[in-house]
């Protein structure tokens, strides 16, 4: 059963997935983002990079586009929690949709190559997404286990993990996109 935990954070990664506010997301608002990321990191749109990018969104679209129940096109909300929910679940889809496609985008903000994540890298990371900077502050701090001032490839996988499969309040994965307990139901 939906915990009231994951609702709140599948929710909360829903409305900033959804770049354009319309409480719905099309394979053309998803595969969109990967130009917000491609602008933040001044990539050339033709860069290999950027191209693997865009690619790696339109898989990952794939994925999502399961969640799509009644084949209209588009995910609202409740297909996504039910989608994420579902992928929690499965061990095998967690690893290859969501850990490993993070573990790609974010290389891709390790601007220094040091194969961790500073800080400053952190938040140009969220600088896509229309939600204040600190409440990525805020999460920087919760994922950063050993309290080095950065993010290891480790922590961010652990996070991600906690972040959709984890029902427990206090697992500091829950704030991988921010403060959740916003969407929490009173």
């Amino acid at each position: 059963m939906l915990s009231d935990i994951k609702r709140a954070k599948f929710t909360l990664y829903f409305d900033i997935t959804d770049s354009d506010g319309s409480g719905k997301i099309d394979r053309a608002t998803f595969v969109g983002n990967a130009d917000n990321f491609i602008s933040v990191l001044n990539l050339d749109p033709t860069s290999e990079a950027a191209e693997s990018l865009k690619m790696a969104y339109a898989n990952y679209w794939e994925v999502i586009a399961l969640a799509d129940s009644d084949q209209d096109g588009i995910v609202s909300l409740e297909e996504w929690v039910e989608n994420f929910y579902q992928i929690g679940l499965d061990e095998n889809l967690l690893e290859t949709a969501i850990i490993g496609g993070g573990t790609v985008l974010l290389k891709l903000f390790d601007t220094d190559g040091d194969q961790r994540i500073s800080r400053q890298e952190w938040l140009t990371l969220f600088k896509t997404v229309n939600h204040p900077a600190s409440t990525y502050e805020i999460s920087f701090d919760k994922l950063d286990r050993d309290h080095d001032g950065f993010l290891s490839i480790d922590e961010i996988q652990i996070a991600c993990r906690e972040f959709f499969s984890s029902d427990d309040p206090e697992a500091l994965g829950n704030w991988l996109y921010g403060d959740y307990t916003k969407y929490l139901s009173p």
